[in-house]
């Protein structure tokens, strides 16, 4: 199974931390959000791991392990950190990510190896075949994917979304901007403005990436997801100008975490911006672009 594909699995419902260092000596950290699947593999009811240390959490397991050596090191270096077939801690084969989200906060994800199989085969492949094809053309970064979907399985805990629900919106955020694999390469590394008429190439890419995921059985939810992310609040969106709850939540709550990303990571032709200041974007578009409750939802999560 490539890379791509085993980021994608990571996610929920096999394992999910979400956790914030705790600076003293030595060095911990406490967990502040957990998914079921997290819960499960850890084997503690969710009251007795949120807000706790990871030493406490993990007190006991097969052997006290540096784990805080790789989230120090995580955090410092701002990049994915992957520890593969780990089981001195849960006492059971298993792949751990760290990936950071500032100085302060970062995700745990957690995943058993034997989750790896999955009853559909050929959906897996279908999957796995579009997320190679999206990594090829260099159009989104796994960074970019990865964060995306902590974000937005955090808000979907918040909406209190069904495991199946929970599912496609992870799905969504991993595949939300197929439909680039149909647009011309070069107008999506071009540095600098684009065309009236390029512009027009770029809007196409929610159409085409809805046909291509309605056609995997079982996705039909997520292709429409596709389609709407670029719809907004006020009905100014595109394709199809739907307007308020209309459009899918999965799609408003996306349309949310991908501006945020998109305004805190740097590009060709720019410099990201302070998450105070993409915070306050999303404020000001709230109503307008953004749907006004998912932006309130997210900026306690980012603040917390």
């Amino acid at each position: 199974m490539s890379i791509a594909a085993r980021e994608f699995h990571a996610f929920p419902p096999f394992g999910f931390g979400f956790l914030q260092l705790m600076t003293g000596t030595p060095l911990d950290y406490a967990f502040l959000d957990i998914s079921v699947g997290f819960q499960n593999m850890i084997g503690l009811r969710r009251e007795n791991i949120l807000g706790k240390k990871g030493s406490e959490v993990f007190w006991g397991k097969r052997r006290q392990f540096d784990w805080t050596g790789y989230f120090r090191d995580a955090v410092t270096s701002q990049k994915i950190q992957e520890i593969s077939r780990y089981v001195e801690v849960l006492g059971r084969e298993c792949h751990v990510m760290v990936v950071p989200s500032d100085g302060q906060r970062f995700a745990l994800i957690v995943e058993d190896v034997k989750d790896h199989i999955r009853e559909n085969t050929s959906w897996n492949t279908a999957i796995d075949l579009l997320l190679s094809a999206l990594s090829e053309q260099f159009i989104e970064t796994k960074e970019h994917a990865c964060r995306l979907a902590i974000h937005c399985h955090l808000l979907g805990l918040q909406f209190q979304l069904s495991s199946k629900e929970m599912e496609e919106l992870s799905l969504l955020a991993v595949l939300h901007d197929i439909g680039k694999i149909g647009v011309n390469p070069a107008i999506l590394k071009k540095p600098g403005p684009l065309t009236d008429k390029e512009w027009v190439e770029i809007k196409r890419h929610p159409e085409i990436g809805w046909r291509i995921v309605k056609k995997i059985p079982g996705l039909e939810t997520v292709a429409y997801g596709i389609l709407y992310h670029h719809e907004r609040w006020d009905g100014t969106g595109y394709p199809l100008g739907l307007k308020g709850e209309q459009i899918p939540l999965a799609s408003r709550i996306l349309s949310v975490v991908d501006a945020y990303d998109a305004m805190i990571s740097d590009r060709v032709y720019r410099k990201g911006i302070k998450m105070d200041e993409a915070m306050a974007e999303l404020i000001r578009n709230a109503g307008k672009q953004f749907d006004p409750q998912v932006v309130r939802v997210f900026q306690k999560i980012v603040q917390y």
